[in-house]
Parts: structure tokens; C-alpha cells; sequence
């Protein structure tokens, strides 16, 4: 059995009545304040449109906001946040290998030197074997795992997700969120993942901050219509994808989203 994963220690960021509008029109998200503690894994839920990916550039510092605060616990924003998008966005002629070791090229490392952490990304990944294969050569999951090592291979103490398993199959999206669990509880990262799986949101995360767009759906400014906390242990597996409390945290989460946009 795996560690417990590791307990927050508090605050990691807080944000304070953050807004962002493009263009001076209407704002994305607006008024969004909350907390995220460090080594928690935290997913945001919502309608398209509702600012999700807004609010999660803006944590990443890819946007900045229009108002409000952004404040990291160390007083600015770690060097080596991860980031995988929900495309793998590959170069497609390189190889698995220069790929995860793109990261480490653009910090100034060597090729020799980075060897040992780029094959140690790829084998937590479950690629130790497919590090000189292209793009191409690869399945839709195998290329997502490249994208995950790619992200890992700095070692970031915050890693943030954008929809990254949306596009594969069912039971490659269930192997996944298991691995992504896994790694996770084995690096203790603070993980803050978009989904808009209510399923998978449940199944992976301690807490969902349900998004809304305004009534019925009018596209207002996104902001946290709720904040659901997933009590269930881990390690979490199919035990838990049968059982009634995982139903029962599904439905709560669905209603949340109907309310928010009622």
C-alpha cells in the first residue's frame, strides 16, 4: 500500500477577490477568493465558459488579473510550476526523450546531465521503454504520459492541469487518474486540476470548486459557486469508483452545478 498522502501545511496560495476581464469587457472570472493548501489535490468543475482555464493561467502567472491578489506562502510564485494542457502539445519530431528534456535544455543543462532525471521521469510514467520513440509511434495515453513527465521532470512543487485526459478513452482516462494519484502521493505535490468529469472529479480529488457562469447558463463572469470537500481515503480504486459514498459525492457535486447555474 501506498504512503498516506502528505498532509497540507496550510495556505500554499491564497487568492483575494481576483478578477480578469479581456479587452474591458465582461470579466471572465470575477471576485473569485479562496485558499489552496499546500500537498492538496484541489479540481475545478464547471460549465464551458465559466472561467476555469482563466482561473488556472492566472494562478499559473500565463494571465494576469484585472483585480484582486495573488499571494504564494514564500511571498512570490515558485520557479517550476508544472503545466500540462489537455493536449499533449509534443514536438513531433522529437523523441520522448528530447521531449521531457526540453525543460532542463532551456535551463541552461546538458543533455548528459539531465539524462538520469528525464529516464527517471519517463519510468515513473511507465515510458522507461519508449524514450527514443516519436510522437507518432506513440498512442493518445502514451503521448499524454510524455506530457506528465515532461511537467515532473523539474521536480515542480505545484503542478496544474488543464482538462489533460479529456480527449482519451474511458479506460485509459481511469488508468491515468489512478497513475496521476499515484505520483501525486509519491512527490507531494499541490495538484490543481480543470475536469469537466464530475466522475473523475470525484474520484481524484480532496476538494471541487464548483464554477458558475450566472443564471442558467447567461455567461457572466465565472466565480466559485460552491466548495466540496471529498472525504474518502486513499489510495482510491475501483472499490471506491462501486461504492454508495462515491455515488453520493457525484450526485452532491451535480447538484452543486445546477444550483450554481439555477
Amino acid at each position: 500500500m501506498s504512503p498516506p498522502p502528505p498532509a497540507p501545511n496550510g495556505p500554499l496560495l491564497t487568492l483575494s477577490g481576483v478578477s480578469k476581464s479581456y479587452n474591458g469587457d465582461t470579466p471572465a472570472v470575477a471576485d473569485v477568493s479562496l485558499s489552496i493548501e499546500r500537498g492538496s489535490f484541489v479540481s475545478l468543475v464547471g460549465p464551458s465558459g465559466c472561467g476555469k482555464s482563466t482561473l488556472l493561467r492566472l494562478i499559473a502567472g500565463l494571465l494576469q488579473p484585472s483585480h484582486g491578489t495573488l499571494d504564494w506562502e514564500d511571498g512570490e510564485r515558485p520557479n517550476d510550476l508544472g503545466f500540462v494542457f489537455q493536449d499533449a502539445t509534443l514536438l513531433p519530431w522529437a523523441s520522448a526523450f528530447d521531449n521531457v528534456y526540453l525543460p532542463l535544455k532551456l535551463k541552461g543543462l546538458s543533455r548528459d546531465d539531465a539524462d538520469r532525471r528525464v529516464k527517471d521521469a519517463l519510468a515513473r510514467v511507465g515510458l522507461a521503454d519508449a524514450s527514443d520513440k516519436l510522437p507518432r509511434e506513440l498512442s493518445g495515453g502514451m503521448r499524454m504520459r510524455v506530457s506528465i513527465a515532461r511537467a515532473l521532470v523539474t521536480e515542480p512543487p505545484v503542478l496544474l492541469m488543464d482538462e489533460p485526459f479529456a480527449a482519451l478513452d474511458e479506460f485509459t482516462r481511469e488508468k491515468l487518474d489512478d497513475d496521476l494519484l499515484t505520483l501525486w502521493r509519491d512527490l507531494g505535490w499541490t495538484v490543481i486540476f480543470v475536469t469537466h468529469s464530475v466522475y473523475e472529479s470525484v474520484y481524484l480529488s480532496e476538494r471541487i470548486l464548483v464554477m458558475s457562469s450566472g443564471s442558467h447558463g447567461s455567461g457572466g463572469p465565472g466565480q466559485i459557486a460552491d466548495d466540496v470537500r471529498i472525504d474518502a481515503p486513499y489510495p482510491r480504486g475501483l472499490p471506491f469508483r462501486q461504492s454508495s459514498a462515491y455515488f453520493d459525492h457525484c450526485k452532491g457535486v451535480s447538484t452543486a452545478l445546477r444550483d450554481g447555474d439555477a
